[in-house]
C-alpha cells in the first residue's frame, strides 16, 4: 500500500516463458491471483523476443537501448572504415574521398547512400562489415539521416579525425615492430 486503506497491489500470475522462448512471442490473458490466491482480475500480455541488430535495422531507433546500439554501430563501421583507410597507405583522408567521388557522374559533387555502400563493402572491402551495419549507419548518423546525397564535407566532418587517430596509431605500431 503507498496511500493508507488504499490497496495498490493488483495480483499475480504464472507466465511460463516456454511458449514465449519457442515461438518467439506470446500473446494471451492470465488470470491474476491476490496475495491469497484468489482470483482477482486478468491481464493480456503481449511479449516478443527480437534480435537486437535486426530490430535496430527495422525499426526507428527511439528508444535508448536502441539509441545506444546504433551509436555502437555508427563506432564500429566508423573505426572498420578508417583502419582500413589507414592501411591504405594514403596519408590524407581527402585522397580515399576523392575515389569515392569518382563515381559521381553528375558534377554535383555529393554521392548517393548506394554509392558509399558500394565503395566501402565493394571496392575497399572493409572487414568485418555487412549491409546492415553500413545501413544503419547510415540511418541513424546525425549528419547523414536525412540525407539520400551524401557531400565531401560530410564525409570528411566524420572521417578525418578518427582517420588521423588510425594512421597514428599504424605508424606508432609500425615504429615498434623489430627490425630486419
Amino acid at each position: 500500500m503507498s496511500q493508507p486503506g488504499v490497496r495498490d497491489y493488483i495480483g499475480s500470475a504464472r507466465i511460463s516463458l516456454r511458449e514465449l522462448k519457442v515461438h518467439k512471442k506470446l500473446e494471451k490473458t492470465f488470470e491474476l491471483f491476490d496475495e491469497e490466491r484468489r482470483a482477482c482480475g486478468s491481464v493480456y500480455l503481449s511479449l516478443r523476443i527480437y534480435d537486437a541488430k535486426e530490430y535496430a535495422y527495422n525499426n526507428t531507433l527511439d528508444s535508448y537501448s536502441n539509441v545506444a546500439q546504433s551509436k555502437m554501430i555508427i563506432n564500429g563501421v566508423v573505426t572498420s572504415i578508417v583502419n582500413k583507410f589507414a592501411r591504405a597507405g594514403l596519408e590524407d583522408i581527402d585522397h580515399i574521398i576523392g575515389m569515392l567521388f569518382m563515381k559521381d557522374n553528375s558534377g554535383q559533387q555529393r554521392v548517393t547512400r548506394a554509392m558509399f555502400k558500394e565503395f566501402v563493402l565493394q571496392d575497399m572491402s572493409v572487414e568485418g562489415l555487412n549491409e546492415n551495419q553500413v545501413d544503419i549507419f547510415l540511418k541513424t548518423h546525425d549528419l547523414l539521416s536525412q540525407r539520400e546525397l551524401i557531400s565531401k564535407h560530410e564525409l570528411r566532418a566524420i572521417f578525418e579525425f578518427p582517420f588521423m587517430e588510425a594512421r597514428n596509431r599504424l605508424i606508432e605500431e609500425e615504429a615498434h615492430l623489430p627490425g630486419p
